[in-house]
């Protein structure tokens, strides 16, 4: 998401679900034409210039592997990074991005 007026609508009236390492803020919408879209926060809360960077690369690697599980259209996700995000190991927060998708019924089932 490029504007700020989208991300300001998903966090207001986006769906929250709350992790370790990161928050996800989901907004479903009905109008099926608009495509899947996402945005990734890092506040100072997160630390320096070079720590926010980090965190944010962290978590858009994990949506670029793992796009082709959520629906192609009406949805908007936006990923908060937490502090814990820049130091942790990948695989963990994998599994905790995995599961706040799976927590939030966005994450498709894989198809064979």
């Amino acid at each position: 998401m490029r504007a700020s007026s989208e991300v300001r609508a998903v966090l207001d009236r986006g769906e929250t679900f709350v992790g370790r390492h990161m928050v996800l803020k989901v907004l479903c919408l009905s109008d099926e034409t608009s495509g899947r879209r996402f945005a990734v926060i890092a506040s100072k809360k997160v630390g320096g210039s070079v720590a926010r960077s980090r965190a944010k690369r962290r978590l858009r690697e994990l949506y670029r592997l793992h796009r082709n599980l959520l629906p192609q259209r009406g949805l908007r996700l936006v990923f908060i990074s937490r502090y814990r995000v820049v130091n942790a190991p990948y695989a963990l927060i994998e599994n905790e991005f995995l599961y706040l998708l799976r927590k939030a019924d966005v994450l498709m089932e894989c198809r064979s």
